[in-house]
């Protein structure tokens, strides 16, 4: 691997770093350092291998521990004072003014500060700025009629329903089936009577069906419509030719 030239090599900066695993706040801020050196020597693209290749590291806990020692070299005294590790990497992470870091870290000289004390301190002087009020438009007058007259239609008696329209009659199943067998008759009479021969009816059966449209025929010339309706409801249970002169 090409490095920079550097005082110190890599190898010598792994075997320091090595040293500094623990994570008291004074090897934080060595390993940070060392890290830091480490980087500016390492080539373009070859930090995160180097990291690999020598320590159980990702990226992350690299670049808080670099964090952490930026911030000691800006203020002094940090190992010394009681920041809980959560507290400090939080600190050092870039998100808090000047004026909420100095507040924590004199905080810390009395007591234990951890992630909790630093929001609240940062809640107390850093508070998050009000959303803007969004400007209401103006209220139209023809709206507000239009709105009051839907509530007084809808507070209203019910208006009144058309009257219901009166059931269907029932459907004479008997007829639409007359009527289909008619129309398929119809659909045939013109074909040739030699393409029926073979028929599975017999001669006698066929002509007593003749008789029977006859008589259908007869009895429909005969009645006005309605009297064939009359006839419907009361309906029949065998035909018989009517005779002529016959009243229904």
């Amino acid at each position: 691997m090409k490095t920079k030239q550097a005082a110190r090599s890599l190898a010598s900066l792994v075997t320091e770093i090595r040293k500094t695993l623990r994570n008291d706040i004074a090897n934080i801020i060595k390993r940070g350092e060392l890290l830091q050196e480490a980087k500016d020597q390492v080539e373009h693209g070859q930090w995160l291998p180097w990291l690999e290749e020598n320590f159980d590291m990702d990226e992350r806990t690299a670049q808080r521990a670099m964090a952490v020692a930026k911030l000691a070299a800006k203020y002094d005294r940090l190992s010394d004072l009681r920041l809980t590790k959560s507290a400090l990497y939080e600190l050092s992470s870039g998100d808090y003014p000047e004026k909420v870091i100095k507040a924590v870290l004199k905080e810390a000289e009395s007591k234990q500060v951890n992630d909790s004390s630093l929001y609240e301190i940062n809640d107390e002087l850093n508070p998050p700025e009000p959303e803007p009020v969004e400007d209401l438009p103006e209220t139209d007058e023809s709206e507000v009629e239009a709105e009051a007259e839907a509530e007084e239609i809808l507070d209203g008696p019910s208006p009144d329903l058309p009257p219901a329209a009166e059931p269907p009659a029932p459907t004479d199943y008997t007829l639409a089936q007359f009527d289909k067998a008619v129309k398929s008759l119809a659909e045939l009479h013109t074909k040739s009577v030699r393409k029926f021969i073979g028929s599975a009816h017999s001669g006698d059966d066929l002509r007593k069906i003749a008789d029977f449209l006859c008589a259908v025929a007869d009895i429909t010339d005969t009645l006005d419509d309605d009297q064939a309706k009359t006839l419907r409801r009361i309906g029949a249970d065998s035909w018989a030719p009517i005779e002529e002169g016959a009243s229904a």
